[in-house]
């Protein structure tokens, strides 16, 4: 298998992201999806005032937005701005066999990662159960919801998200840290925007896994391959196991 690491492409390309481009692009995606949560509070806030859990069109459509608020960042002030392609931060193709091996390690890792959110759950005493849940399982379970949630949750904020944390945050710190340095800080960042602590402690561990393949894959579409693994699979299975009444077992 051929490895195009970054650090290899650094000599043949020029360095893309500066720090105001980070603060810009977070900014404006934080933005939108700040506003744009509120514009759906709003909206949904008869439905949500009926009943003790979300709407799963609302958590379907805050998940899109997220999709959204990110890529629209990244389009207007990284693409757009900067006169860059696509190809330049990475989306590239990756190669059959980087394919290949980034859907093993997904399938490999997902029981791993569960188990790592456990045994922080364990160790800080805190309840055994999926901290998400709410988030993820309102009381009015529709099939246009769950279709909504399955589309954006498992395929597009994975996209939106790889695009950001390893072809923008990611890319920009390998400009001056070493491959290690980089993997751990931006996975450090990557785990603690995901909020609860068992979360964030198996996304930072989700996080080396994805930078290590963008750095030695040189492409966005291996660890965009994962992310679509873990993220589709988890949802799925949760609402199989919703929709034929089996317990849900506590999975990150």
């Amino acid at each position: 298998m051929e490895e195009t690491t970054l650090i290899k492409q650094a000599s043949r390309m020029p360095t893309i992201w500066k720090w105001t481009d980070i603060l810009l692009i977070g900014l404006t995606s934080s933005l939108i999806i700040v506003l744009g949560a509120w514009g759906l509070a709003e909206y949904f806030q008869p439905q949500i005032n009926q009943q003790t859990g979300l709407p799963l069109l609302y958590t379907a459509a805050l998940t899109a937005l997220e999709a959204l608020g990110i890529i629209l960042g990244i389009s207007v002030f990284g693409i757009w701005r900067k006169k860059l392609s696509w190809k330049d931060i990475g989306m590239q193709p990756a190669g059959t066999a980087w394919l290949l091996w980034a859907g093993f390690t997904a399938v490999l890792f997902i029981p791993i990662i569960g188990l790592i959110a456990m045994a922080i759950q364990i160790a800080l005493g805190l309840p055994m159960e999926n901290p998400q849940l709410e988030f993820l399982v309102p009381k009015d379970l529709t099939w246009y919801g769950i279709l909504g949630m399955v589309f954006f949750g498992g395929f597009v904020v994975p996209v939106a998200e790889e695009l950001f944390f390893r072809g923008v945050l990611y890319r920009w710190m390998r400009q001056f840290m070493g491959m290690w340095v980089a993997i751990v800080v931006s996975s450090l960042i990557f785990g603690l925007l995901h909020g609860d602590i068992a979360v964030a402690g198996a996304t930072f561990v989700m996080g080396i896994i994805l930078a290590w393949f963008y750095e030695r894959s040189g492409s966005l579409w291996a660890p965009i391959t994962i992310h679509i693994v873990n993220n589709a699979s988890k949802l799925i299975l949760l609402y199989v196991l919703l929709v034929t009444g089996i317990e849900f077992p506590t999975i990150v």
